[in-house]
């Protein structure tokens, strides 16, 4: 009892700190004695002069005065209404970085620079004006440990921008502005590039039917994994990459739910020429290809739709290769593609099967120039093609296919 009078005392006391005031509630807390004095007058009274500080503190105290808010609100959900006024009355102008949360040394005895972190980002549901989302991009893109706090702040993102382009945009542009030598370790920007794309997918996925995106998120992602993880030629690969990339591809394929139209554009999936250079002439490592699983099969669908409409799309097939990791599995995938679909043109069909014809009247000349062009893998059934062919083209003529086969 007498604990809790004087953490009591120590929390309501005009003259006390911010840090004073934190140090006493996380020990009413500890008493399980704060529900019971949450209705005090002289709580109550101490709890809205938080707010002051919001307002009128130094940095790192605004920042502190932010978490004990809600922290207290949590913990005593009487509080909650409260709680959130305030925050929406002083979060009307902008924070100090909330970098400064990232080391414990100035921070009270038992606070852990996660948690405020966390307790920061969650308190900007609260905020307005022009400075909240630049605040909420530099705070993610600087944020390095908590997954909790990065994805909230990315939540925070969703919530104020329908545009993945323009998020990408403002991360890829932030990352460059921010960057410092110190983080060029390989294996810190690949694990950089896993939480940041995490935190990015959850978000999406929890917002999708409200957000947008286009061809250009594609190439931002591009952008961020070159910026992030720059992997000099001939250098050994970070450990970490493979589990990164696979991040990336998880962050494609949500972006391509978003939008199911750009499965058939090529620049949606420029990240693949990064992975594709990063592991070249390795295969990619088991995650990647298992992340890249449903790439893989948009990029079918894709290819698929335009042959059904008649057309080629030779950047199309250069992202399957990109995705599959290896061109003879892509030549197969794409042969597939023909023999799934019988009614295709036979221009398409013999793109698809590595098949070239040349019409000629030359006879003799048309027909070998068209058997050595044919592919390895469709020897065969090209020969069977190619006589068909020349038997239409030389009629009626008798004898003038054996006498060029003769030749």
């Amino acid at each position: 009892m007498n604990e809790r009078v004087y953490s009591l005392a120590r929390f309501t006391n005009e003259e006390a700190t911010i840090a004073d005031r934190w140090t006493a509630a996380r020990e009413l807390m500890a008493a399980r004695a704060l529900l019971s004095v949450t209705e005090t007058n002289d709580f109550r009274s101490s709890f809205k002069k938080i707010g002051e500080v919001v307002l009128n503190g130094n940095g790192f105290e605004r920042l502190l005065a932010v978490d004990l808010i809600v922290r207290l609100s949590n913990f005593a959900k009487k509080l909650g209404s409260v709680a959130e006024e305030m925050l929406r009355d002083t979060l009307k102008c902008d924070l100090p970085p909330i970098s400064l949360l990232n080391e414990s040394n100035n921070l009270p005895e038992g606070a852990k620079p996660a948690e405020l972190r966390e307790n920061v980002a969650f308190s900007l549901r609260y905020a307005s004006g022009t400075w909240v989302v630049p605040y909420v991009v530099r705070a993610f893109v600087s944020e390095d440990r908590s997954h909790r706090c990065r994805y909230e702040l990315a939540r925070q993102l969703a919530a104020r921008e329908r545009s993945i382009d323009r998020w990408l945009l403002w991360i890829v542009e932030s990352r460059i502005d921010s960057e410092t030598p110190e983080e060029n370790n390989l294996e810190n920007a690949a694990r950089r590039l896993r939480d940041i794309a995490s935190a990015l997918t959850q978000a999406i996925r929890q917002n999708r039917t409200r957000l947008e995106a286009s061809q250009e998120s594609g190439l931002q992602i591009n952008r961020l994994c070159r910026g992030l993880v720059s992997v000099p030629p001939n250098s050994r690969l970070p450990k970490r990459l493979g589990l990164g990339a696979a991040a990336i591809a998880e962050l494609l394929d949500e972006i391509l739910a978003v939008r199911l139209s750009l499965i058939v554009e090529p620049d949606a999936y420029a990240v693949l020429e990064t992975f594709d250079y990063w592991w070249r002439p390795i295969p990619y490592p088991t995650h990647l290809s298992d992340a890249l699983y449903p790439i893989v099969d948009k990029l079918i669908t894709g290819l698929t739709l335009r042959a059904r409409c008649g057309q080629k799309s030779e950047s199309l097939a250069v992202r399957l290769k990109q995705s599959l990791g290896d061109g003879k599995k892509a030549v197969l995938r794409l042969k597939k593609v023909a023999e799934d679909e019988p009614g295709l043109s036979n221009q398409v069909d013999d793109w698809l099967r590595g098949r070239k014809r040349r019409a000629s009247s030359e006879g003799s000349g048309a027909m070998v120039e068209s058997l050595r062009t044919a592919s390895d893998e469709d020897l065969i059934e090209g020969i069977a093609v190619l006589l068909l062919d020349a038997e239409e083209v030389l009629k009626p003529v008798p004898g003038a296919i054996s006498a060029d086969v003769g030749e």
